[in-house]
């Protein structure tokens, strides 16, 4: 069977029904074209998925050793000989200390709740637009197997 795509559409034409073959292999063709497309654009867009969730998953580990190293430091804790001292001052500082604590913690639920948001819409963006040129693609198809099928 000839290679060349003018001497194909020629050799089908030359057959009985040749124009229903030559325009059948053009619209097999479009499809075909128009699934590639689409497959590669998926895996784009599931490639482009994964990344963002390791992003998201450094920025959140990031962020957890900051407020680690936040929560680590020098002379923090009150000895017992500081009880013994002043007990209520000792309170105090204990009190101070449990507070300082859950300051960090709320800190770090918003940092990472933020980490979160913003991996979410950058994947929602790479979302749309993945579908936008999903949708083109699908119409360009379209477009080209109403031209294929036009009637003369």
């Amino acid at each position: 069977m000839p290679s060349d795509k003018f001497q194909t559409k020629a050799f089908l034409s030359s057959l009985p029904l040749g124009d229903l073959g030559a325009k059948t292999l053009d619209a097999a063709s479009a499809v075909t074209g128009a699934q590639q497309r689409i497959i590669g654009q998926m895996i784009d867009m599931g490639s482009s998925a994964a990344g963002e969730q390791l992003r998201a998953l450094f920025e959140l580990q990031s962020a957890a050793i900051d407020a680690a190293r936040s929560a680590i430091e020098p002379g923090g804790g009150a000895s017992l000989d500081d009880f013994r001292q002043n007990p209520l001052s000792w309170y105090g500082h204990m009190l101070t200390t449990s507070l300082d604590g859950t300051e960090r913690a709320l800190k770090l639920l918003q940092t990472s709740g933020q980490i979160v948001a913003k991996s979410a819409e950058r994947v929602q963006a790479s979302a749309e637009r993945g579908t936008a040129e999903m949708q083109d693609t699908a119409r360009a198809c379209a477009s080209r197997l109403r031209q294929i099928y036009a009637l003369s």
